[in-house]
């Protein structure tokens, strides 16, 4: 193999990794975001959940937890 291709097959090499790289940062970017989608709507689904709690206490005149 020449210079020149011994070159190019390390430029197609290079290019090929920084490729795999950009693709990869991608990835994990996207994880991040999920992550983050997650977290926001667990939040916003316990806060429904404890809002829901309060009204129907307040419906029913509780003020603390019932005692069976």
């Amino acid at each position: 193999m020449g210079l020149s291709a011994s070159q190019a097959r390390l430029l197609s090499i290079t290019a090929r990794i920084s490729d795999n790289e950009l693709h990869s940062q991608q990835l994990a970017n996207s994880k991040v975001r999920l992550a983050d989608n997650t977290r926001e709507a667990s939040e916003e689904y316990l806060k429904a959940l404890n809002a829901k709690k309060i009204r129907e206490n307040q419906c029913h005149g509780d003020v603390g937890p019932k005692e069976n």
